[in-house]
């Protein structure tokens, strides 16, 4: 039997807040332990306007954080400091170190908002919350504890705005030939939602060795006899086989793994492509105002996939040096060193709109930086229906010109 989540419902002078069952515990730790220990609470940024107090937000257009309610703007200082990539065999052993050391199974942390006092809980792998008391604006600072996962060292701000989605869309739905024109005309409103995705990145100097058969192709003239009893002759194709081996370096920079999931995956494989020269460094302020989780996918199953991409861009480089015709018992070994890691978060809209008389839901993505787009969209049985039908009369017409010209 599938469980339920109790909602809590309580009322106040500005309206109705309903509360699920983490929120209704934080309130109650709120109000019942008010001295609440310090060194069990998770530092999170101010996330309010200086002039009047309501809540900011990062913009896109401006890079900037600016308030909505009174317009004020607050420039994000830039940072000189680089985007870093750390060491992976260092990192991997503090990592497990700390890893089985650690006793601690909370998959909740306790943040104080400093706007209204309130104690909230957090999912341990959000980085961005809103209280639920005041509905202030949060992003959870990074700690050095040494249970904590590693550190985000960079970001990609957000490129792309809403208005910019706005203008994406429409040029996108007009671009697709199958879809009804009266969706392609009308009006469709879609919701966006924003987040930033996780990654990893990876470097590594690789060093392989690699042993094959390389088969080059010719051709003999032989004699064959044909079913009325002739001789003909035609040419053979054969393989000459040679046996080769060798060494290949191959330094390889930036290899992207996405470190979380999403129910959009496959969409968002057709956009997730960054330009990553254009991170900075981390800074918690360009979360404000979006949603942003912490990588679901480890260290070590990032650095597994990385090497699956590695090997298959190694072989197809040493399958071109071998060169041939073909190759056979291809053995490669390789050897992996210096290997560097970071992790980035990149910025990525998910969206839907429905078409009105349809009760499906269409889904798309937009990439952040980029406005890369991709999507669903309903086809028009009319299209295609005369598509079908054009493509059956080619098909006649030839016959029947066949027909006429050949067999006449």
């Amino acid at each position: 039997m599938q469980s339920t989540d109790c909602i809590f419902t309580f009322t106040n002078r500005e309206g109705t807040l309903r509360m699920d069952e983490n929120e209704k515990k934080a309130m109650e730790l709120h109000t019942t332990n008010k001295e609440f220990e310090a060194n069990n609470l998770t530092e999170v940024i101010k996330g309010k306007c200086l002039n009047c107090g309501s809540t900011l937000r990062f913009d896109p257009k401006n890079q900037c954080l600016i308030c909505d309610s009174c317009g004020s703007v607050f420039e994000i200082p830039k940072s000189n400091q680089e985007v870093e990539e750390n060491d992976f065999m260092t990192y991997l052993q503090t990592y497990q170190k700390n890893a089985e050391n650690s006793i601690n199974k909370e998959t909740k942390i306790y943040a104080r908002c400093e706007e209204c006092g309130a104690l909230i809980i957090i999912d341990k792998n959000d980085l961005t919350a809103t209280c639920p008391f005041c509905g202030s604006n949060k992003t959870i600072k990074q700690t050095m504890e040494e249970n904590e996962n590693i550190h985000i060292e960079g970001v990609i701000p957000f490129q792309i705005s809403i208005e910019d989605n706005n203008q994406l869309f429409k040029k996108w739905i007009k671009k697709r030939f199958w879809a009804p024109n009266k969706i392609k005309n009308g009006i469709l409103h879609p919701l966006y939602h924003a987040f930033y995705m996780p990654i990893w990145t990876y470097d590594a100097n690789t060093n392989s060795t690699y042993s094959a058969m390389r088969g080059d192709y010719y051709y003999v003239t032989v004699s064959r006899h044909t079913s009325n009893g002739h001789v003909e002759m035609v040419q053979e194709r054969r393989i000459h086989w040679t046996p080769v081996h060798g060494t290949m370096p191959y330094f390889f920079d930036d290899i992207v793994i996405r470190a979380s999931k999403n129910v959009l995956d496959k969409y968002i494989d057709q956009v997730g492509f960054y330009n990553l020269k254009n991170s900075i460094k981390y800074d918690e302020k360009y979360l404000l105002g979006y949603q942003a989780e912490r990588a679901s996918l480890d260290l070590v199953d990032g650095f597994n996939r990385a090497k699956n991409v590695m090997s298959n861009i190694l072989k197809h480089k040493i399958t071109k040096e071998i060169g041939g015709d073909t190759i056979s018992s291809l053995k490669i070994n390789t050897n992996y060193k210096n290997v560097k890691f970071k992790q980035l978060l990149c910025p990525m809209y998910n969206g839907s709109y429905k078409i009105k008389g349809s009760k499906n839901t269409y889904h798309f993505v937009i990439n952040g930086q980029t406005g890369q787009f991709y999507g669903d969209y309903p086809k028009s049985p009319v299209k295609i229906t005369i598509f079908v039908f054009i493509i059956i009369f080619i098909i006649i017409a030839l016959i029947l010109m066949f027909n006429y010209f050949f067999l006449s």
